[in-house]
């Protein structure tokens, strides 16, 4: 069975963010000086070469995640001359990465860009919750190789979380306006395979026939989720999924 979670509501994800200070300075990272960026300069040729002669080479695409990693950052292989336009300083900036691999430095700035535009272009200054879905391991194989299967099953929780927002907003669920952004994690803290969901929802909905035209929409908060609610939650979730994945050929079984 999967499963949900509910920790309480992120209402500091919401908070305005700090300004840039004005006296802040661009200092350049130097990844050739970190021990990971050493530890894969001095292994991953013998690493690649070890793979081939064994016949099992890495995907391109993890190959790539590596190679364009020891470029990242590095200034002989490529970058920007800036010049201030008042005082006419110079300053080399190093062309990066931007993969989402491990590269640090892109995944921090990958990171804090896309929290500060959920922040302030998405919800604002509202109450936020955070719900988790894990699945079990069958689902887990199942999602890595089919990732075509994802996109039904996100439609199925996320149908099922917003009705349920919607009762305990005490909203009917054809005229309910729900929100919510899901970033699809395919791996555990320990590096293993683990496809699952990080939702965030609007902590409550809108009622789309309630409110007159040229009025600001009021949010109708919902009530925290209970133990006994999420295990129902994950009971139906459990339930739609395994119907739905059965009935297109892709689960056999219980």
């Amino acid at each position: 069975m999967p499963r949900l979670t509910a920790p309480r509501r992120q209402a500091e994800v919401c908070a305005p963010l700090p300004a840039a200070h004005a006296a802040a300075r661009y200092a350049r990272h130097l990844p050739e000086r970190t021990l990971l960026y050493a530890l894969v300069q001095a292994r991953y040729p013998d690493f690649i070469a070890r793979l081939e002669a064994e016949d099992r080479p890495l995907p391109e695409y993890v190959r790539e995640e590596f190679e364009t990693y020891l470029r990242c950052g590095v200034l002989e292989h490529g970058f920007l001359r800036v010049v201030c336009e008042q005082c006419r300083a110079e300053r080399l900036v190093a062309f990066s990465c931007k993969k989402r691999g491990f590269c640090p430095s892109c995944g921090a700035r990958r990171m804090a860009e896309s929290a500060r535009h959920l922040v302030e272009e998405v919800f604002g200054p509202r109450p936020v919750r955070q719900w988790v879905l894990s699945f079990p391991y069958p689902l887990r194989f199942l999602f890595a190789s089919k990732p075509e299967a994802i996109g039904p099953v996100l439609g199925i929780v996320h149908r099922v979380i917003a009705g349920w927002l919607a009762d305990q907003a005490g909203v009917p669920r054809d005229t309910a306006q729900c929100g919510a952004v899901t970033l699809i994690q395919r791996f555990g803290s320990a590096l293993n395979l683990n496809v699952h969901f990080h939702m965030l929802w609007l902590d409550g909905v809108y009622d789309a026939n309630v409110e007159p035209p040229r009025r600001k929409p009021r949010l109708r908060r919902a009530r925290a989720p209970t133990s006994a609610q999420l295990t129902q939650l994950a009971n139906i979730i459990a339930h739609r999924v395994c119907r739905h994945l059965s009935r297109r050929g892709w689960l056999e079984g219980e």
